[in-house]
């Protein structure tokens, strides 16, 4: 199997995934939507009150992916700023899931990254290592609570910088999955991790596939390819592939420049 990803702009709001990309993926992480606060909101009382905008193709893209067994996870882009911003962010996005009627097999990931860390340092709140696990644990604490497995994707600077590596397992132990973005690397900078995102942009192996810009993961451990029906309410998970293969796919918005990404 390929170790390619597809364009998100493309999938998410203005074509749907094709049988012939599915057949070259082994599992997706899609962002459902796009919710209507961001960095000028952090640290205020409107941050509270956002609406999401589901992708387009979102849905059509799930039932395609279940309909072929293959596992499929969520993320939603974080300006959390502390446990409560963190959870109720993790409560909007569930309960958009939920209305759509679809739980992922595989973690919602808080993904939280440079450009969070930007907005919050710049609404006053210093990054502190307590900080970081205040975010995830609210992230924690909202996705369980409405049934949905939790997980959290960042940099490996922030992991390292801000988070820290015991600080790392130690969400993990609590119940939690890592994504790892760390490019042009033998290996992700810490281990264990469960999926890490080693390559960003097809440079080295042409501009495209099937009309798409690609970004790259592997699973790095197992634990995530047994996951069930989540920790509660909510319905029912899609099936799953029993399949133990490690390509992702992961449908990405950057909050940077605007242009979207899938990753595999």
């Amino acid at each position: 199997m390929n170790e390619i990803g597809i364009d998100s702009l493309s999938l998410a709001d203005f074509m749907p995934l094709t049988q012939a990309m599915v057949d070259q993926i082994a599992f997706m992480i899609q962002k459902s939507g796009t919710s209507s606060a961001g960095p000028a909101q952090v640290g205020t009382e409107a941050y509270f009150h956002q609406t999401m905008r589901t992708h387009t193709y979102f849905e059509q893209n799930v039932q395609l992916m279940q309909q072929n067994g293959k596992p499929i996870g969520a993320y939603f882009f974080s300006f959390a700023w502390d446990y409560a911003s963190a959870k109720y962010e993790a409560e909007l996005e569930c309960d958009h899931l939920n209305a759509l009627q679809y739980k992922p097999d595989w973690p919602v990931f808080c993904d939280w990254e440079q450009v969070s860390r930007n907005a919050v340092v710049a609404a006053g709140f210093p990054i502190t290592q307590q900080r970081m696990l205040d975010i995830f644990r609210g992230w924690k604490d909202g996705c369980v609570g409405k049934g949905y497995y939790p997980g959290f994707y960042s940099g490996a600077a922030i992991l390292r910088d801000d988070l820290g590596a015991s600080n790392v397992q130690t969400l993990r132990n609590e119940g939690m999955y890592c994504w790892e973005a760390h490019y042009k690397v033998q290996q992700p900078w810490i281990l264990p991790v469960d999926v890490w995102q080693y390559y960003a942009g097809p440079k080295d192996v042409g501009d495209d596939w099937m009309g798409t810009v690609v970004d790259w993961n592997k699973v790095m451990d197992d634990r995530i390819w047994n996951l069930g029906p989540g920790p509660g309410p909510g319905p029912g998970p899609g099936p799953s592939s029993s399949i133990p293969i490690w390509l992702k796919l992961k449908m990405a918005r950057s909050e940077n420049n605007g242009k979207c990404t899938i990753l595999l």
